[in-house]
């Protein structure tokens, strides 16, 4: 089955619901202007309190490589998410976590930035203010060259109505959702978490 994330944590029920449905990476965001921040202590007594034994993925945005490295030791995460204009100067720095860079495909032209980031794996998102989460569907056109290129994540609106169609559209290594499983930001859905997850067993 394509791998499934789950972005934007904050409470310890939708982790362990999120779990239980067989989730393979849970997404946690140290962006303080989004309304899902959480603080790399909370996340830390999370992975202890719950014993999770599946890999964490910290969001970052436009933070210097230095501030991402301390709140993931503290945070205790498996996976960096270079959200924003990070370099591939930024990223060498990380060498010690595993590192995904996020695309933000506009135009063709954008393809080039996964052959910079080549060593990185790739994640779609739609361009928004918002940085992720926005509900907007990522330009699944050029997701599908990108995937053609490198294995890839796939985020961008994808929801219980459209992930079987997002998953055959750009046969994406995985797919990552945020706001398509919420209720509001940060509080997921369980019955929409619970659609998602049969949606995409059935393909």
């Amino acid at each position: 089955m394509t791998r499934i994330k789950i972005c934007g944590f904050t409470r310890a029920d939708d982790i362990n619901y999120a779990i239980e449905l067989g989730v393979s990476y849970l997404g946690f965001i140290f962006h303080e202007a989004s309304p899902r921040y959480i603080t790399p202590e909370k996340v830390a007594q999370f992975k202890k309190d719950l014993n999770i034994q599946i890999p964490l993925v910290g969001v970052f945005v436009n933070k210097n490589p230095a501030e991402m490295l301390n709140t993931a030791q503290k945070a205790n995460i498996d996976i960096i998410q270079a959200h924003g204009n990070e370099t591939i100067e930024d990223l060498a720095q990380l060498n010690q976590f595993e590192v995904w860079k996020v695309h933000r495909l506009v135009e063709e032209s954008d393809l080039n930035s996964l052959k910079v980031f080549k060593q990185y794996l790739a994640l779609i998102d739609s361009p928004s203010r918002e940085w992720g989460g926005s509900g907007i569907l990522s330009n699944w056109d050029l997701a599908k060259k990108a995937a053609e290129l490198t294995p890839l994540i796939l985020a961008g609106g994808i929801g219980p109505k459209n992930i079987q169609e997002a998953i055959q559209n750009v046969k994406p290594y995985g797919v990552d959702i945020s706001s398509g499983v919420e209720s509001k930001p940060g509080v997921k859905d369980h019955n929409k978490l619970k659609a998602l997850f049969e949606q995409a067993k059935e393909l």
